[in-house]
């Protein structure tokens, strides 16, 4: 028999099927064919799986179970319970660049954004006029870091202690946040 075609397959098939499967007095058919049958039900059930899990995924992503999947990740987001508005940016104008307190200094090269509260004018006249002040501190403490203090997982608390810093310096208000826009360190 001929395979030229994709059905003539499933036909030799059901040929064979039929012949094994007849009668010796008649040549009737006395039962199903099963290898039909067996090919529909394993089709049915690719068929079935693949609706439980195409609808097990939609029912999760579509965050209807416990809250929805936005208070989840805020639940677990150091940033989503606490909005508050945009804070005014001041950028230092020059890149503050040094070296490290290692005995083999190494270079470090810093642009800071200091994060405070828009409104408040006085605070920028202040920041304005004190900048190359601000950039000699932050110059000062991080020339006092050693080349492992200054790793990424220590930007925060790099962070924090110039904030602290810089906020004893000011007298018309205090910054909110200090933000490294650039920060590299090499041999």
């Amino acid at each position: 028999m001929g395979r030229g075609r994709v059905g003539d397959e499933d036909q030799d098939f059901l040929n064979e099927a039929v012949a094994d499967d007849t009668d010796l007095d008649g040549g009737q058919p006395t039962r199903a064919i099963p290898g039909l049958l067996i090919r529909v039900l394993r089709y049915a059930a690719i068929g079935a799986g693949i609706v439980i899990v195409a609808g097990t995924t939609a029912f999760l992503v579509s965050g209807t179970r416990s809250g929805g999947v936005a208070d989840q990740l805020n639940a677990v987001s150091p940033q989503g319970p606490d909005k508050r508005d945009p804070l005014g940016r001041f950028n230092l104008l020059e890149v503050v660049r040094g070296v490290t307190s290692d005995e083999q200094a190494q270079i470090f090269t810093l642009q800071v954004e200091l994060g405070y509260e828009e409104a408040d004018s006085n605070l920028q006249t202040e920041l304005n006029n004190r900048i190359s002040e601000l950039e000699n501190l932050i110059f000062l403490h991080v020339s006092q870091k050693r080349a492992d203090e200054l790793r990424p997982r220590f930007y925060a608390t790099l962070q924090d202690e110039l904030k602290r810093q810089i906020n004893q310096v000011l007298i018309n208000g205090q910054v909110e946040a200090v933000w490294l826009s650039e920060f590299v360190v090499v041999q």
